[in-house]
């Protein structure tokens, strides 16, 4: 890493005080190779549409264990089997 110094009127600049001789632009890229589904900035919202019979399919044609499938299988029957689900479920026309 470099090193470098601030002067008192770039303290001033920072604080507010004193005006800046040019324009000061923070750029907040980021650059990422190599990987999917990455998401990066603010109040970002991924989406995710996908059926509870391809969950189901998806979990019986996975490559885990038998005994994953089977937790995995468990959990979703909860899931579907908790009231409050339901009757969310029942609000959007969905049915298991």
């Amino acid at each position: 890493m470099g090193m470098g110094r601030i002067t008192a009127h770039g303290c001033n600049v920072m604080e507010g005080v004193e005006q800046a001789p040019d324009e000061i632009t923070v750029d907040n890229r980021a650059t990422v190779a190599g990987s999917s589904h990455v998401q990066i900035g603010n109040d970002n919202i991924q989406g995710l549409n996908i059926t509870i019979g391809e969950l189901a399919t998806a979990i019986n044609g996975s490559s885990a264990s038998i005994h994953d499938k089977e937790e995995a299988r468990s959990l979703l029957d909860a899931l579907l089997a908790n009231p409050l689900v339901k009757i969310v479920m029942g609000r959007f026309g969905l049915g298991w």
